[in-house]
């Protein structure tokens, strides 16, 4: 049975013929083609049709009331018929009359019916049959011997040129490309997207000898004892507290409470040294000298003075050393200090090559000395034992999360280009158990997006004038179509030989994207 026929339109190009011809699975495919079909109108259109289902493996045939259409087709090898009666006639043979493209020949030309003529009488078994004297049977048989070895050639040929004169299409489209900013803040967590983050602890002990600062101060103490006063002359006499006596050599002591001496007669009264010290601890009679300022002559004359021991328990001040409590404060914080280096550093050395440890870091330490504060030393030990806990978080993935919180500001109808992302960030806050928020910006290039696929369907098989048109309602700044091996009217039926460029052009000072 014969495939369901092609209804062309009038406005139909050479392409979408193509097109359903290679949906089409029959591999005998008739075609109807209208009276001022554009398809028609072009020798070149059957001299593609009949490359395209050559390589389709199509055997077609040509169903026109056009005579002109019915002359073009059977040049191109094709079997040409009025209308489809004449193509389904039981009489005509099959193989014949759908063989002209397979094996290259043409039928006798079937002029068409004209409105006036009278139907014509359908073409017998023998009409259609090649023209010529009736042949012996061998040498029938060796002519379509030739036929199909020439057909097979032909073929051959024409997969050669395909490969080598295939006609292929570069398209360029160029365009500008937007600078596209964003800010944003990302969060992180341990165990959470987008970021990484990593909790790292560091433990270290340092201890070292410290010199104590301190100073216990034991006060002077006065030298004291009993001095005795005499009365040589009749009458009475009394000496006032703070009454001054002293030794030959200078060293004073004050009387503490008024002594009243009666005439020849002695009293005692207790006196301090004036100045503290071990110097007030004089021998026994040496304190022999009253003051008498007011130069009173019966205090020369009739009074006299004189301790009967020594004087005692004078004593020097004395500075001993101990260890303070700012002794103990500055050790401290001089091992704390040495060891959050250490243990920074030791944090840091933990963070991969693509992290970064986090600004807070939490350090708890202990410290002890083998004094306390006021033991009378010269020296102690003090020891601090310290471990720090922070977070290490991966910058590529703090740069993805700001790239892909970019992507989301896209406009429609726009794509970020190849170009990396520029992005920046720092840390607004963070704990030491790794919750860590970001501030960050993040810069890029978008460009109109284009959609290859369907630029390159609707590329398939048109003419060149209505490629441009096409190519012109594209939001690119130009569009370029470069064929080869030469220059055709139409582009390429094959999408595999059209090939698109999409150039975005960067260099220029872009307007932002709003």
């Amino acid at each position: 049975m014969p495939a369901q026929p092609i209804y062309l339109d009038v406005e139909e190009e050479i392409s979408e013929l193509i097109e359903r011809l290679r949906r089409t699975p029959s591999q005998e495919v008739p075609v109807v083609v209208p009276a001022r079909s554009r398809i028609g109108q072009s020798r070149f259109n059957f001299r593609l049709l009949r490359d395209y289902a050559r390589e389709f493996g199509k055997r077609i045939a040509i169903i026109s009331n056009d005579r002109a259409v019915q002359q073009m087709a059977q040049e191109n090898g094709f079997n040409a018929f009025a209308d489809m009666l004449d193509y389904g006639s039981p009489e005509a043979e099959p193989e014949l009359a759908l063989a002209g493209v397979a094996a290259g020949s043409a039928p006798p030309f079937t002029p068409a019916r004209g409105p006036e003529a009278p139907a014509p009488q359908r073409p017998s078994k023998l009409s259609l049959k090649p023209t010529g004297s009736y042949l012996s049977e061998s040498v029938r048989n060796k002519s379509w011997f030739l036929l199909y070895l020439g057909a097979g050639i032909i073929a051959m040929v024409a997969m050669l040129s395909a490969v080598v004169l295939v006609p292929s299409a570069s398209v360029t489209l160029r365009a500008h490309a937007q600078v596209l900013s964003d800010t944003a803040n990302i969060d992180a967590a341990p165990n959470s997207a987008p970021v990484k983050v990593r909790t790292l602890t560091s433990k270290h002990d340092l201890s070292q000898q410290f010199h104590a600062t301190g100073v216990k101060v034991t006060p002077a103490v006065q030298a004291g004892g009993s001095e005795t006063f005499t009365n040589k002359c009749g009458g009475q006499w009394t000496f006032p507290a703070r009454q001054i006596v002293s030794t030959s050599s200078g060293v004073q002591f004050t009387l503490q409470s008024p002594v009243t001496i009666n005439g020849n007669s002695s009293a005692n009264g207790p006196i301090l040294a004036v100045v503290p010290g071990a110097a007030g601890n004089v021998g026994a009679g040496t304190i022999n000298q009253i003051n008498n300022p007011n130069k009173d002559p019966g205090v020369t004359v009739c009074l006299s003075a004189t301790n009967q021991s020594a004087m005692a328990n004078g004593a020097d001040e004395v500075k001993t050393p101990v260890v303070s409590q700012g002794d103990l404060d500055s050790a401290k914080a001089q091992l704390e200090g040495q060891l959050r280096g250490t243990v920074l550093d030791d944090l840091t050395k933990q963070a991969g090559a693509s992290e970064k440890l986090a600004d807070t870091v939490d350090y708890q330490d202990t410290f002890t000395a083998d004094h306390k504060a006021n033991d009378p030393v010269q020296t102690f030990q003090g020891a601090v034992s310290m471990t720090g806990s922070g977070a290490a978080y991966n910058t590529d993935d703090v740069k993805k999360a700001l790239a892909a919180d970019l992507g989301k500001k896209v406009p429609s109808g726009f794509s970020l280009t190849d170009n990396p992302v520029q992005s920046d960030f720092h840390i607004s806050q963070s704990t030491a158990d790794g919750h860590i928020s970001f501030a960050g910006t993040a810069k890029g290039y978008i460009a109109p997006k284009i959609d290859f696929q369907k630029v390159r369907n609707r590329l398939l098989g048109s003419s060149t004038a209505s490629a441009r048109l096409y190519l012109g309602t594209l939001p690119v700044e130009s569009a370029v179509v470069n064929q080869k091996p030469f220059k055709l009217p139409l582009l390429p039926f094959l999408s595999s030989r059209i090939d698109i460029k999409y150039i975005v052009d960067t260099g220029a000072t872009p307007t932002p994207a709003s």
